[in-house]
């Protein structure tokens, strides 16, 4: 009797030590996302942020918490000593703000928002014929993010006529690339990586490196297309919507959706496989036009 009065003790405190951890974790979570403003749009710091918010608290509590995870490899990233945090892309500014963290100086929030590593996004046409028309889906990290697991690109699109009415095309092939380097002054290697998909959408997938590897910097995905239509000679616009997907640990896969509606904002090209399906650091809609211009499109604008 006594022995399961006993067992019964323990295993009631033990619930309630795993009550109070998880009630910690989720006010730690609450308190980064409240402080998450430091972090810039595009960024590592905001994506391991808005997973923690989609994961909710029971999977913190019996799973992981994106967020927690981050500043498990923040806190291995800010030990580096000067000359590694260079090679990874740090300026001295950023060093010394993770100095200021190792030292106590700086609270994690503050230092992650403000060193975090920003994804630069760009979308253009590389080709530009009559009947041809070629569209490009470019990224490059200002730093080496923390993240080692897999990563991806996505592009959706349909074409428009020079007098904006919606047109059919052939798909005409896609190509992605994907540029790793050991140091950001060092000169990286560029390797072809596979593509799929075809007509209404491309998707590549990859090794984004980092955690003693060499780390994905910079890449692009592109995909052609040709008119098929009798009387339609030309292809006045293509519009585009993106997305880069990135994970956080080196165990972490992603999956395609190619059935994911990229053209609403919700929507996500890619499930992860750990954790909630948002894995999105960077996503858009654009307009890019025959005369080679390119209209950013909000996402309020185009579904309302």
């Amino acid at each position: 009797m006594k022995k399961a009065i006993k067992a019964t003790v323990i295993a009631v405190v033990a619930v309630a030590l795993c009550i109070v951890a998880g009630l910690h974790m989720q006010e730690v979570s609450e308190v980064a996302e409240a402080r998450g403003e430091l972090a810039p749009k595009n960024s590592e710091y905001s994506l391991a942020l808005d997973m923690s918010r989609e994961a909710g608290f029971f999977t913190r509590f019996f799973g992981t918490d994106p967020a927690g995870e981050y500043k498990d490899a923040f806190d291995r990233r800010a030990r580096l000593d000067d000359e590694e945090l260079r090679a990874l892309g740090y300026s001295d500014d950023d060093i010394a703000v993770l100095r200021g963290y190792r030292d106590g100086e700086r609270s994690f929030d503050e230092a992650a928002g403000l060193t975090t590593a920003v994804l630069d996004v760009n979308v253009e046409a590389t080709e530009l014929g009559p009947e041809r028309f070629t569209v490009q889906y470019s990224w490059q990290w200002d730093k080496a993010p923390l993240g080692s697991g897999e990563a991806g690109a996505a592009l959706s699109y349909y074409a428009l006529t020079p007098e904006s009415s919606l047109t059919d095309t052939l798909f005409d092939g896609a190509t992605a690339s994907v540029t790793y380097c050991a140091s950001v002054q060092a000169e990286g290697k560029t390797v072809s990586v596979d593509v799929l998909g075809g007509k209404g959408g491309v998707s590549a997938v990859f090794d984004s490196g980092g955690d003693g590897r060499d780390w994905a910097r910079s890449g692009n995905i592109s995909l052609s297309l040709t008119t098929t239509v009798e009387g339609v000679d030309s292809i006045g616009a293509v519009c585009t919507a993106y997305r880069y997907a990135h994970t956080a640990d080196d165990g972490t896969q992603l999956t395609w959706d190619q059935g994911a509606d990229l053209f609403n904002s919700g929507a996500e090209a890619f499930t992860s496989s750990r954790g909630p399906e948002q894995a999105s650091v960077a996503s858009g809609v654009a307009y890019v036009f025959a005369d080679g211009s390119v209209e950013v499109q909000d996402y309020m604008e185009l579904n309302g």
